[in-house]
């Protein structure tokens, strides 16, 4: 068998042609195929490894009804062994990789470029958090599509889990979670914290950080997949991300099927025609109270962005601002917040001199989403926080903690409607919770003096079962902390 480069190079096409199998032919050993079967592959580099894996075979299918070709996956699988040092690898959009052992051929590439690898999707909300942390910092890295293929062969073996974003390091640490994601990379690179040093606004940035990521996901997921235009758009995004270089119509077929899950979250969520409403009226109101601030401010605490900021540009960029019948309705609205948005994802980012503001200044233009936060996330959270209490008594040797553990009511003004319980919620409020009960003296008092008496209550609420993520797992927190 030969190994063929098909001609349509941006896809990353070869096909094996009719050799006999087992046949060593180039230094490249194919131990198992078919006659005319494809698979994908774009490139040949050199490396001092020796290569066994095998790869799925594809076939060129055609529906009776259309001129088009497509790819379809067979059950036989191709493996490859290279004798001589030379490894396969993959340079296309497409992303699929030949492997060696455990994980692809993205990690030699990091060490022979020294950069970072942020794996997700333009589609992504935290994966725009992340894009926009590692813009700011100044930190090279390049983006991987999270293909299929990509899921395979390193997220799934490396993180044991089915989300993104994925950081992949110099120095081959994979990480998922883009809190911790974020976490991890402030320890290597401190110049220009995202976390402020005074207490005031160390909390609301924590706290806004929370309300971004675990809250505004519900404005986000409603505009996206109740508008028609935003739906429709959502799912050619996801189309092109399982099928880079794919027809257009392949490419939708794929983005339904990819996307099913994410339109199909809605209820869990509590985003239903009851709902809808008061999920609208909050967010504009909220948009209404940004928009206030950011006229007088480029960031929520000054001149630079804090960790607050990331979470909140999670949602209203790759959501709200770049999907178009809510990008539209953004620009409109709240211009000051669009332009926010653009300052955040700017490729530019790190040039960008300031810092915080001064004496641990919180602006008053902050208070209102501060309430808002209070006001309706943070019932939810204590909500979670005493049903987790009865899941753990009723489960009490269990370590790992469910996604979901029941249902509670929410409430937006006098609106109420149901949702799951997701303690992961819980695990980013510990972040806050504990912040503000490590404070004391006079640092304990300027936090007084910026919130009211129940949202210090609130935040001084003892959490009866402590969280951890291990191995990307959410975890019960025993008392020796492991």
């Amino acid at each position: 068998m030969v190994l063929i480069l098909h001609g349509n190079q941006a896809f990353g096409r070869a096909y094996i042609k009719n050799h006999p199998a087992e046949e060593n032919v180039g230094g490249v050993q194919l131990l198992h195929g078919t006659p005319q079967c494809l698979f994908l592959l774009v490139g040949i580099v050199a490396q001092n490894v020796s290569v066994i894996d095998s790869l799925p075979v594809y076939r060129l299918a055609q529906k009776a009804d259309s001129p088009h070709q497509y790819l379809t996956k067979t059950e036989q699988s191709l493996q490859l062994q290279t004798s001589s040092g030379v490894f396969l690898s993959i340079q296309s959009p497409i992303r699929a990789w030949i492997t060696t052992a455990e994980y692809p051929t993205i990690h030699a590439d990091i060490r022979r470029t020294g950069m970072h690898k942020l794996i997700g999707a333009p589609v992504s909300l935290y994966t725009g958090k992340v894009r926009c942390y590692l813009q700011f910092k100044g930190i090279r890295f390049e983006e991987v599509l999270s293909t299929p293929q990509i899921f395979k062969e390193l997220i799934i073996p490396r993180t044991g889990v089915r989300y993104i974003p994925v950081l992949v390091t110099p120095d081959d640490q994979v990480i998922q979670d883009s809190t911790e994601i974020i976490d991890h990379l402030e320890h290597h690179f401190p110049n220009r914290s995202v976390y402020p040093t005074g207490p005031c606004q160390r909390l609301v940035a924590l706290l806004l950080e929370i309300y971004g990521d675990e809250w505004l996901v519900n404005p986000a997921m409603l505009y996206r997949w109740k508008i028609e235009e935003n739906r429709e758009f959502a799912i050619q995004e996801f189309g092109r991300t399982r099928l880079p270089g794919a027809s257009a119509k392949e490419q939708y077929a794929a983005g339904l099927e990819a996307s099913g899950p994410f339109a199909g979250a809605l209820p869990r969520l509590g985003i239903t025609d009851h709902s809808r409403a008061a999920i609208e009226q909050s967010y504009l109101s909220l948009l209404d109270e940004l928009n206030i601030h950011f006229s007088d401010h480029d960031y929520l605490l000054g001149d630079q962005p804090c960790i607050g900021d990331f979470g909140l540009i999670g949602p209203l960029y790759a959501h709200l601002y770049r999907d178009p019948a809510s990008g539209r309705l953004m620009r409109e609205r709240a211009p000051q917040v669009a332009r926010w948005v653009e300052r955040m994802i700017s490729p530019d980012a790190s040039s960008h001199d300031g810092g915080f503001l001064p004496n641990d200044q919180v602006p008053d233009t902050l208070l209102p989403i501060i309430n808002r936060m209070f006001d309706e996330q943070v019932p939810v959270l204590l909500e979670t926080a005493r049903q987790l209490k009865e899941w753990t008594e009723a489960n009490p040797d269990a370590e790992d903690i469910p996604r979901a553990i029941g249902t509670l009511r929410y409430r937006l003004g006098d609106m109420e409607e149901e949702r799951l319980v997701f303690p992961y919620n819980l695990w980013m409020w510990q972040r806050a919770h504990d912040f503000y009960g490590e404070l004391t003296g006079d640092h304990r008092a300027g936090i007084t003096a910026l919130l009211n008496d129940a949202q210090i209550h609130a935040l001084a609420t003892p959490l009866s079962v402590r969280l951890q993520r291990r191995n990307n797992k959410l975890k019960r927190q025993t008392e020796s902390g492991q």
